[in-house]
């Protein structure tokens, strides 16, 4: 790849030509701890992505959170992320999303980034830096968190097992 993509939902955007990231938003340490205290309630298996690699967060461990980007949870019922994500969208200054994670059952997923993490400002941050318009752009797309950059693009693409909302 050579255009700058973006990653994490929008909480790191990478240039693949320079190997370089153009932009990153960390969750404080605060703020994980925070959205642990509610999401641990919610479900044993918690991840992690920090600015290295993703792991799983054992609470008997003691873990340093340094550079999380993203908190996620992966593969649960469709009514069980609505609940979660109903409860961590509460939590002030972050920004949760649902996505599609799997089908035959259909399986959901739910990431937590900075508030500042979305994948349509992401989008925006890259049409100023290629000094295009954001009309120039082709979405694609399949999940609810992607109907926010979806919509700032000129070519606007579902996949045929989109969301209906993304359809």
């Amino acid at each position: 790849l050579t255009s700058p993509i973006i990653l994490d939902n929008g909480a790191r955007i990478y240039d693949c030509t320079n190997k370089i990231y153009l932009f990153e938003s960390y969750l404080t340490d605060e703020k994980v701890k925070e959205v642990l205290s509610v999401l641990h309630k919610l479900s044993k298996t918690i991840y992690f992505v920090d600015d290295n690699h993703r792991f799983t967060y054992n609470p008997k461990e003691h873990v340093t959170f340094n550079k999380v980007v993203k908190i996620m949870i992966l593969h649960v019922s469709p009514k069980r992320a609505q609940q979660m994500y109903k409860t961590a969208s509460n939590i002030a200054d972050v920004k949760v999303t649902k996505s599609i994670s799997g089908e035959n059952p259909t399986v959901e997923s739910i990431h937590v980034t900075s508030k500042t993490s979305t994948k349509g400002k992401a989008l925006q941050f890259i049409s100023r830096y290629l000094n295009k318009k954001l009309s120039e752009f082709i979405g694609i797309g399949d999940s609810y968190n992607d109907l926010e950059f979806i919509k700032l693009c000129g070519l606007k693409v579902a996949m045929g097992n989109a969301t209906p909302d993304l359809k």
